[in-house]
């Protein structure tokens, strides 16, 4: 599916928080359910940069994925 970068994440944070947390954050018309059945991270382990953040691929629907670029959080 498509493939969108969610830039500056911070490592502190579990993949699942983190997932937990776009969705909260970003995706309030969609249902937990569909999180985990319409969005993925695509690139693990994450590699981290010197101020302790990564950038991270997300692939999922083309819904999901055009919400997240219309929250401008990608």
């Amino acid at each position: 599916g498509p493939q969108v970068v969610g830039q500056g994440v911070h490592t502190e944070i579990s993949h699942d928080k983190f997932m937990e947390e776009l969705l909260r954050l970003n995706l309030q018309d969609f249902s937990p359910a569909s999180l985990r059945s319409d969005v993925r991270m695509v690139s693990r382990p994450w590699k981290v940069a010197p101020d302790g953040s990564t950038n991270v691929v997300l692939e999922g629907t083309d819904k999901m994925m055009s919400a997240l670029l219309e929250a401008g959080r990608c």
